[in-house]
C-alpha cells in the first residue's frame, strides 16, 4: 500500500518517520523547516496514520511488518533508492525493522526514544503511562481530535495495542547486529533514565554507534529541544555524508 507522502526542498533524501498517533503534518515540523534548505525532506503518514490506510493487524509486530512493507513500496514508487532515516519512539522500532529487511535503502540512521532493555522500573513506568492512555481513550475531545487527524483508520486500535504490559518488542529494539554497515546516531533526553541506560547498552554492544544525551529533554527530544536535536543531527549527517 502506498503511503500518503509530502516532499519539501531538494538534495539528498532525508526521511522522517513520525511517532505514534502523530502524522507528517504534526510531527517533525521544526526539523522540516530546518533541513529542507539542504535536503529533500520526505514525510510520509505511516500506515494507519493521517491520510494513509492500512491492512489488517492485531499486534505491534504485525503493524511494524505492514508499515515496513508500505514504506518500501512507497520509496520504490517514488524511485528513492537511498535515504538518511530519522525516527523516534514507536517509529524507531519501524526504522530498525526497515533497516533489517532493506539495508540497501539506508545511508544513515538516527533514532531517539528507544528502550532496548527492560529496566527494573519498567512496570512502574508502564502503569503510569497506562493511566494516561486510558484517559485519552475515554476523552471525547481527544477522540474528535484524533478522528480528524487519522481519516483512514481507527486511532483507538493503535493505542489499544500498547495497553498490554508486554507490548514493547525489546528484542527488536536491542539487536542492531544486522546494522553494522549503517552509520547510526542514537539520541536520548536526560529525563528518561531507561533510555539513557539503553544508550549504555548500545555503546557496550556496538562500536559504530554515535550517541547524544540531550539536556532538558524527555522522550521526544526533537520536540523538547529542537535546536539541539537539529544541530546534533546536522553534524552527524555532514560527518557521514560520504
Amino acid at each position: 500500500m502506498l503511503l500518503h507522502t509530502e516532499f519539501y526542498g531538494e538534495g539528498a533524501p532525508l526521511l522522517f518517520l513520525h511517532s505514534g498517533a502523530e502524522t507528517s503534518q504534526t510531527d517533525y515540523q521544526n526539523q522540516k523547516s530546518y533541513f529542507m534548505n539542504a535536503y529533500q525532506v520526505i514525510m510520509p503518514d505511516l500506515s494507519g496514520h493521517g491520510q494513509s490506510g492500512i491492512g489488517d493487524y492485531n499486534s505491534i509486530e504485525e503493524l511494524i511488518h505492514l508499515t515496513v512493507e508500505d514504506l518500501y513500496q512507497t520509496l520504490a514508487h517514488f524511485n528513492i533508492t537511498k535515504v538518511h532515516l530519522v525516527a523516534s519512539s514507536s517509529s524507531a522500532l519501524i526504522a530498525i525493522e526497515l533497516c533489517n529487511r532493506y539495508p540497501q535503502l539506508i545511508k544513515t540512521l538516527t533514532m531517539s526514544g528507544l528502550t532496548p532493555i527492560k529496566t527494573d522500573d519498567w512496570d512502574k513506568l508502564f502503569n503510569e503511562d497506562l493511566q494516561h492512555k486510558k484517559a485519552i481513550l475515554t476523552n471525547p475531545e481527544a477522540d474528535a481530535y484524533f478522528k480528524n487527524l487519522h481519516v483512514k483508520s481507527d486511532w483507538k486500535k493503535f493505542v489499544s495495542l500498547v495497553l498490554d504490559e508486554n507490548w514493547y518488542p525489546f528484542d527488536l529494539a536491542s539487536d542492531l547486529s544486522n546494522l553494522r554497515d549503517i552509520p547510526i546516531l542514537i539520541m536520548s533526553g536526560e529525563q528518561i533514565i531507561p533510555e539513557i541506560k539503553g544508550i549504555v547498552h548500545y555503546l557496550d554492544s556496538y562500536k559504530h554507534i554515535h550517541v547524544a544525551v540531550i539536556p532538558f529533554a524527555g522522550h521526544l527530544v526533537h520536540i523538547d529541544q529542537p535546536n539541539m536535536f537539529n544541530q546534533v543531527l546536522e553534524l552527524f549527517l555532514k560527518q557521514k555524508a560520504t
